[in-house]
């Protein structure tokens, strides 16, 4: 149980952020992101039996086939990574999809555009063999965008945001969080009066429905900002850590605190 460095072998990707890097069950896949020269449409995929990288087919040779992005999200679905949405620099937020096949070494065409990748903040979990979910939220609105994707016709399903709440009055979206309880999304937000929520998709009715809210978590007077740093689930509880920064409006002195809220979740 212990961490080795991977040195810097032949076919090493160049250093870049805001990348992914999925399991398809034999090897790890890093694509995309961004260096000091843009948005990268390039990858590699490492073998950690033998150490070695290779570099995935035509992707920096053939740009038209793979648009340049990063802060996207790759997934794997089957035997195919789906790479959804993302920020294409200067060409803006991205609303395409595209599939890799690792033992082809090959990409398909990109997907025809759908609202559902258009987030500034995605998420995405696989489904089945052939479909995987996407969740986008809008950090201007807060609106979800949610829809499927199935890479067997390489198509998009639109999927219903009927019963998401709208931000409270007077407040922006402040910070979301997204948790896969199975194949059910449940969605963690906060709002600029520090409102946070839990909401959750029922997939039979095609609505979302509000499960918990917390109002209480700044202390009355609190000027600042609440900030989630990731979330998990362990069993039917929901953790998220958050963190609070501004001042205290009795003493006007600047601070930082650390809490962690539980969400229980029934099946």
């Amino acid at each position: 149980d212990t961490w080795n460095t991977i040195a810097d072998l032949p076919n090493t990707p160049r250093a870049r952020s805001h990348h992914t890097a999925v399991w398809d069950g034999n090897k790890m896949l890093v694509w995309g992101g961004q260096d000091e020269n843009g948005t990268l449409a390039s990858g590699a995929t490492f073998q950690p039996t033998d150490s070695s990288w290779q570099p995935m087919a035509s992707t920096d040779a053939d740009r038209s086939n793979q648009t340049p992005r990063s802060q996207h999200t790759s997934t794997m679905v089957g035997s195919q990574m789906v790479v959804f949405g993302g920020d294409g620099g200067s060409s803006g937020q991205i609303a395409m999809a595209g599939t890799y096949t690792p033992v082809e070494d090959t990409w398909r065409a990109e997907s025809a555009p759908i609202a559902v990748t258009t987030g500034k903040k995605l998420y995405s979990q696989a489904i089945s063999a052939t479909k995987v979910q996407v969740l986008g939220i809008s950090e201007v609105s807060g609106t979800p965008l949610f829809g499927r994707f199935d890479t067997s016709t390489n198509n998009w399903e639109s999927m219903s945001v009927n019963g998401f709440p709208a931000i409270s009055q007077n407040a922006t979206l402040n910070n979301v969080e997204v948790v896969w309880y199975d194949t059910t999304p449940l969605v963690i937000w906060a709002d600029s009066n520090n409102l946070v929520s839990l909401l959750r998709f029922d997939g039979d009715s095609n609505t979302w429905s509000q499960i918990a809210q917390f109002d209480g978590i700044a202390a009355s007077g609190f000027q600042g900002s609440l900030f989630f740093y990731g979330s998990a689930r362990i069993g039917n509880t929901i953790s998220v850590p958050l963190k609070l920064v501004g001042t205290e409006a009795n003493n006007g002195q600047g601070g930082v605190e650390n809490k962690v809220l539980e969400f229980s979740v029934q099946p």
